[in-house]
């Protein structure tokens, strides 16, 4: 999985620095035009996923959102999901949305966090069921409750 760490640490350092572009610090026309330099590929597992990851900043909190799909095939398997949600996000207040998109399943891993890094507690809980995979406990929202861009 060593391709898709370098992948993802460069998707982190440039979403620090387009935050003052993402939505809602910058204008929801800008998202079209910056969403290619926040996607990548690679192959783990024997998949080969293609991966997006977004960090945008709110008056107290910021979200960050990590979007993972299949290339070749309609789904993955939901333990790789998982494993690459931890990777990346960690594993605490984690929420899911998962939705098709040009047939394929797109699953999007959100947290908030306070202005120190820290995982705080997303105001769409109380909308959300709680779930457990093997050792992840996550919050599962529908898809018309949060706007991706």
């Amino acid at each position: 999985m060593n391709n898709f760490d370098e992948k993802i640490e460069n998707l982190r350092v440039l979403g620090e620095r387009l935050v003052p572009y993402n939505f809602p610090l910058g204008k929801i026309e800008d998202e079209y035009y910056i969403s290619a330099l926040k996607k990548s590929e690679a192959i783990v597992d024997g998949y080969t996923i293609v991966f997006h990851f977004n960090k945008a900043k709110y008056l107290n909190h910021s979200i960050e959102t990590f979007q993972v799909y299949n290339k070749h095939a309609p789904f993955l398997p939901f333990f790789l999901v998982a494993k690459l949600a931890k990777k990346v996000l960690g594993s605490h207040l984690l929420y899911l949305i998962d939705f098709y998109q040009e047939d394929k399943k797109i699953y999007c891993w959100t947290i908030c966090l306070n202005e120190r890094g820290i995982p705080i507690v997303s105001p769409m809980k109380e909308k959300s069921k709680i779930k457990v995979f093997e050792d992840l406990e996550y919050y599962e929202l529908n898809p018309d409750q949060l706007h991706l861009y």
